[in-house]
């Protein structure tokens, strides 16, 4: 069973791009587009941009791009198919179905395994919980006696799995799931060959769509053999340095209210949403990694951790916290009375004591960390300590108007002048970005071969992460000519053979449907009629592919611009269309208010006329330069003896120069 292409054209035209990645990314408006901090690479200033008109996203810091299907692909790790699935359920759409054979069935089964492994024990495990008496008098009473709802039982998805060896295998097994997966997935003790998970509620982890990655289980009963919690193990759907505990459950209320409040335990969480405090998201009991810091920060700059009031409840508070600052977040604490923790004090005093409480206990992280180490700095050495390891942190915070700040206010607290406080703090803050630059060298060098490794599997041309071009067309040292056109855009890392190709693909992607009022038709019709023919000479097989497509559309009377290529079912299709589709730069509307048309703005006749013509006679020039090299080739292989034949390839050249000449001066270029 497969889906069919009139369902996911439906559901490629219905998706709004910022309403897809807006479920993942934090966003803010800016001119005509929407920009926030990249999901696929670690940055602190948002280059990843959402232009709902081209209904597409691009970063441009780490080139990836792209629509609604491609980002849920990047950053899910959706397939194809189950990234329509997803967007239709969104929206509404229902999908027409088309039946394949057994075998095609079985192997788009095996692709979607893991997921599919985990949305099966998460029901069985429901099922296990509800349905049978050992679940209702164990596990489901457990629950009430912690004050749990019923809707809230089911918006988490908690579950039960009986203290049986085999009771999930053996349902698993008997339903056609490899055992291969269920132990892949941890179901199944790779070991012992049972179940991993007995007698045990089961507390499903979701992805930030809400996808099953994992699952933790609280053991039932006395056992001190037996750990209290244990969790699935990493996969290729889960690692847990990645993931919150509640994130999507949570994801709205924290863009909401803009914070994001940390708690330590799965039932810390699901107590707080019982009380209507939904913007709240747990570590499970880990040091805070700079994924999961990075996955919070995507949603709001602000994080309130919330820890318990005992001595292991304030070094908690302090572990990770300073990866936090480096993420640039406004990281506050609150420590709870003692001997309570956000399930047990939430109880205790109710939502509105909560709230109240949380709001004026919490503390900057930076003041609460002095005070903490100020107790024991009761000797100048003490002292001393204690001030490297403030002034450790503050150095560790990228604004620097900030980190003036904390100087300041560090410095009045301990009596000491703020010019020595700053002269540490700049060591610090060296110290602190040559670690920085060595880590993201090193992820990038990671992330560059990881896109070569796909593109090159994908048959795509070149590497966005690679270094820009020079413009094509001029020898090294020659200067590029200067006119009132659009301008070119510099080219990718592309064969500079192939830079001619691609800029007649940039001419139509970004101004295929614009009108020439003088010639009375489209720039589209234009090329096609200048150089229509010579699309069947392109050399690069992804721009000529893309260049007849072009043709047969206007052959059609259909109109030839970036969206109808977005669109298209091929990817490398959209990949190059985004290339050309989303310009890092966009006109401000201040000079739009102004009415001063602007040399780079592509909606004006003048430049998009001025571009297409140009970009024609570049072609054109190209092809001419082919042309007389492969004609002073065969002329260099004749008899010599063969004058007529020389004549003849000496008068083809002649023309060709003159042509040659003809449009390098129209061009403003020097033939050498």
């Amino acid at each position: 069973m497969s889906i069919s292409k009139k369902s996911i054209q439906q559901v490629l035209e219905t998706a709004q791009i910022e309403d897809v990645v807006g479920e993942f990314v934090h966003l803010k408006k800016s001119g005509p587009r929407l920009k926030g901090l990249c999901p696929f690479h670690n940055e602190k200033t948002p280059s990843f941009t959402v232009t709902p008109s081209h209904n597409m996203f691009k970063c441009f810091g780490c080139g990836v791009g792209g629509d609604s299907v491609t980002f849920l692909k990047e950053h899910e790790k959706f397939t194809f198919i189950e990234s329509i699935e997803w967007l239709a359920q969104k929206y509404g759409i229902t999908l027409e179905k088309v039946v394949y054979s057994d075998e095609q069935q079985q192997k788009y089964k095996e692709e979607e395994s893991l997921y599919i492994v985990n949305d099966f024990a998460q029901a069985y495990f429901v099922k296990q919980l509800n349905d049978t008496e050992e679940g209702r008098n164990i596990a489901l009473q457990y629950f009430k006696e912690r004050g749990y709802r019923d809707d809230i039982i089911e918006k988490f998805g908690l579950g039960y799995t009986s203290s049986a060896k085999d009771g999930f295998i053996q349902v698993a097994i008997n339903k056609g799931f490899k055992l291969e997966s269920l132990k892949q997935l941890g179901l199944v003790s790779s070991s012992s060959g049972n179940d991993f998970f007995r007698n045990r509620v089961m507390f499903p982890i979701k992805s930030i769509s809400g996808k099953v990655i994992a699952f933790a289980g609280r053991i039932m009963g006395q056992n001190k053999k037996a750990p209290k919690y244990i969790n699935s193990p990493e996969t290729e759907i889960y690692l847990k340095s990645k993931v919150v505990y509640g994130i999507y459950e949570a994801k709205k209320a924290i863009r909401k209210e803009d914070e994001c409040l940390l708690v330590e335990g799965y039932t810390d969480v699901i107590s707080l949403h019982q009380n209507g405090i939904e913007n709240v998201v747990a570590s499970s009991g880990t040091a805070l990694t700079i994924q999961q810091l990075q996955l919070i920060k995507r949603n709001t700059p602000n994080l309130k951790i919330i820890y318990d009031g005992d001595a292991a409840g304030v070094n908690a508070a302090l572990r990770g916290l300073d990866l936090a600052l480096e993420q640039d977040l406004n990281v506050k604490i609150v420590m709870l009375p003692d001997g309570d923790d956000p399930d047990s004090f939430i109880k205790k005093v109710g939502a509105t004591v909560f709230r109240t409480f949380i709001e004026e206990k919490a503390d900057d992280f930076i003041f609460f960390k002095l005070r903490l180490l100020e107790a024991d700095a009761d000797t100048p050495v003490k002292k001393t300590a204690m001030i490297k390891d403030i002034i450790s942190s503050i150095g560790r915070i990228p604004d620097p108007l900030k980190r003036n700040l904390y100087i300041k206010e560090c410095a009045q607290r301990l009596q000491v002048d703020e010019q020595i406080l700053i002269g540490e703090t700049n060591k610090a803050v060296k110290e602190v970005l040559i670690q920085q630059q060595k880590e993201t060298a090193r992820i990038e060098r990671a992330a560059q071969q990881e896109r070569a490794k796909k593109r090159a599997e994908s048959g795509l041309p070149h590497d966005p992460s690679l270094p820009l071009e020079p413009p094509p067309f001029f020898e090294e040292g020659e200067p590029a000519p200067m006119d009132g056109g659009f301008p070119r855009e510099a080219a990718k890392t592309v064969s500079p053979k192939h830079n001619h190709e691609r800029e007649i693909i940039r001419v139509l992607m970004q101004h295929g449907d614009q009108q020439l009022k003088t010639e009375e038709m489209s720039v589209a019709q234009y090329v096609i009629e200048k150089i229509g023919s010579y699309f069947d000479e392109f050399e690069h097989k992804d721009y000529k592919a893309m260049a007849l497509y072009c043709r047969e559309l206007v052959k059609k009377g259909k109109p030839v611009n970036f969206k109808q290529l977005a669109s298209h079912e091929e990817d490398v299709f959209r990949e190059i269309a985004l290339d050309f589709g989303m310009p890092k730069w966009s006109i401000s509307p201040n000079w739009e208010k102004k009415g001063i048309p602007l040399r780079t703005q592509p909606d004006i006749e003048q430049n998009f006329r001025q571009d297409a013509m140009k970009e024609v006679k570049y072609l054109m020039l190209a092809w001419l330069k082919k042309v007389s090299k492969q004609n002073m080739e065969k002329y260099k292989d004749l008899d010599v003896e063969d004058s007529e034949s020389m004549m003849k390839y000496l008068k083809i050249h002649t023309k060709i120069q003159e042509a040659e000449t003809a449009l390098a001066k129209e061009l403003n270029q020097v033939i050498l």
